[in-house]
């Protein structure tokens, strides 16, 4: 297998403004206030935070879909299959767009924040807080870097030849062992998402009043990793194949609905999901 040209590795950076300060003074003061020496710290809502948690939301959303379709590599790095390069690519562009959207909105609206912030704040509000619209734009990131995966070929430097040889071997073992520590959990997201199945149908099954209640999305979760695994499958591996097969035949053939309303199917997807946890724990650590 040549992995080079069967992904590209991808990296997602996103940076977004805490709107917080830590105010050295007013912890002094409570402190004294309560006879207390290093009992904490008192950080300042600098402005009213609904753009900021938008915006920071925004980054979460797409950090989950950037781990959901990559395997996982060096150096926070995702692998990214061929397969997936178009959709990522078209989905990080459009995410991009609304994020500067976001930003933009919330920099018109920040002189104005500010000045409500004056009022909130009151004596706790300091100028100094509050950095400038220039130096503001430059705290909001949301930037995909991308790069082939490196090769052993890639050794250009001038060194002896014994000493390049040594050099390719050990990045040969880091690349499989990243490989292989990656594939690990591709292996764990289905057997973390297989084993929430058996939580929510047995608390269900239980009655317990604060957990009884599951969403489609305990099957459709399933679903949608099923639809992933063929090109996340990078190292063409039988078993993770052979699992992901009985995933749709067993799993994902299942309606929400009927496990609400069917104690015989719900005892039954447990015991199949069970089976199936139990065959995956060896391949998951």
């Amino acid at each position: 297998m040549i992995l080079q040209n069967k992904a590209v590795l991808v990296n997602f950076t996103g940076r977004c403004w805490s709107a917080r300060k830590y105010d050295k003074s007013v912890s002094r003061k409570v402190e004294n206030i309560y006879g207390a020496i290093d009992a904490g710290r008192y950080n300042k809502v600098l402005v009213q935070l609904d753009k900021v948690n938008e915006i920071a939301k925004f980054h979460q959303e797409f950090r989950r879909y950037h781990y959901a379709m990559t395997v996982p590599w060096l150096n926070n790095l995702g692998l990214l299959p061929s397969e997936h390069i178009f959709e990522y690519s078209k989905k990080a562009r459009e995410y991009r767009e609304k994020h500067d959207e976001l930003v933009k909105e919330f920099l018109d609206e920040y002189p104005q924040l500010v000045e409500d912030a004056k009022l909130s704040l009151n004596k706790m509000y300091k100028d100094s807080d509050y950095p400038s619209l220039g130096s503001l734009r430059e705290k909001f990131e949301f930037d995909i870097s991308t790069q082939p995966v490196p090769s052993t070929n890639d050794f250009r430097i001038n060194l002896q030849e014994d000493e390049i040889v040594r050099l390719k071997e050990e990045y040969a073992k880091c690349e499989q062992e990243a490989l292989a520590n990656g594939m690990n959990k591709v292996w764990k997201r289905m057997f973390d998402a297989v084993s929430h199945i058996v939580e929510r149908l047995s608390e269900y099954n239980r009655g317990t009043k604060k957990k009884s209640r599951f969403h489609d999305t305990i099957i459709g979760n399933v679903t949608e990793l099923v639809g992933l695994l063929p090109a996340l499958n990078i190292v063409d591996d039988p078993k993770l194949e052979e699992m992901r097969r009985e995933l749709e035949q067993k799993i994902c053939t299942i309606d929400p609905h009927n496990l609400r309303n069917d104690a015989k199917l719900r005892d039954n997807t447990i015991s199949v999901a069970k089976d199936l946890i139990d065959r995956m724990g060896g391949f998951a650590s």
